[in-house]
């Protein structure tokens, strides 16, 4: 249902995947959230997400974008969460309308762990894949901001609790279902 779109593929050594396009469903027969992720010369590779993995993953946005973005280092606690949502609130405005990544059937791989490393201008994403292969995605930080909105959205979807959520990804403009523009979401 939604998902993400990233810069061109750039050349990687061998045992690394580059993804470039990114589509996040939630399966309700699974309960879990699938991920399909194209890199930039077609390859499709696909991973579920349990409840607990999307639980580590929005800890670790959320750190990030606490404490790495030049922007938020720099306001004052009691003035954090505005500032995160006005941040927030320009990254889901600017999310553009995609066709999503196809399910061509490949083998869906369970995620058990994966790697996060951020910096102050990307956040990447390591997945492991079968024969000691690792697919990554990376993401500059207003990606991560809509990246983080379309999984707040397959939370909704899912009717998993949003405890873990922080209230500038729950404001009200975040309820809303994520805009469609003909046969293609936002992806």
């Amino acid at each position: 249902m939604s998902g993400y779109v990233s810069g061109a593929e750039k050349p990687q050594p061998d045992g690394l995947l580059l993804l470039n396009k990114v589509t996040l469903r939630y399966n309700k027969a699974e309960d879990r959230i699938r991920m399909d992720a194209q890199s930039g010369g077609g390859q499709v590779v696909a991973f579920w997400f349990t409840q607990r993995l999307c639980r580590e993953l929005i800890k670790g946005f959320v750190n990030y974008f606490d404490k790495a973005s030049p922007v938020t280092t720099r306001t004052l606690p009691h003035n954090l969460a505005a500032v995160q949502g006005f941040l927030h609130g320009k990254a889901r405005g600017s999310i553009k309308p995609a066709s999503p990544v196809g399910d061509s059937g490949v083998q869906v791989e369970l995620i058990n762990k994966l790697q996060m490393r951020a910096s102050n201008n990307r956040v990447q994403i390591e997945f492991p894949l079968p024969e000691k292969t690792r697919a990554v995605l990376v993401m500059k930080p207003m990606e991560a901001r809509q990246w983080l909105d379309i999984l707040y959205q397959q939370y909704l979807l899912a009717d998993w609790s949003v405890d873990i959520w922080p209230d500038w990804v729950k404001s009200p403009q975040s309820n809303k279902e994520a805009p469609t523009l003909g046969d293609e979401r936002v992806h």
